[in-house]
């Protein structure tokens, strides 16, 4: 099946960027990705370029995750 054979590495793979969204909410709180205090100082500027840069890569595993259909093709019906 052509069709399982790109939808078993975007699903892997959707899972595997989650991770990233995990460790941007952590950042965001101020913490480690084990809950420690961080100590990266971010001021001004620098967290806003942060957030630019890294958001698109962020949101890129769930939005791959919702947009692989899993069933041969068919779309989800919500």
């Amino acid at each position: 099946m052509p069709v399982l054979a790109a939808v078993v590495p975007a699903g892997l793979g959707s899972v595997g960027l989650l991770v990233f969204v995990y460790a941007m909410v952590m950042s965001a709180f101020g913490l480690k990705i084990t809950g420690e205090p961080d100590e990266l100082a971010e001021h001004g500027w620098q967290v806003v370029a942060f957030w630019v840069a890294y958001l698109p890569l962020a949101a890129w595993g769930p939005l791959l995750g919702i947009l692989t259909p899993g069933d041969g093709g068919q779309w989800p019906r919500w």
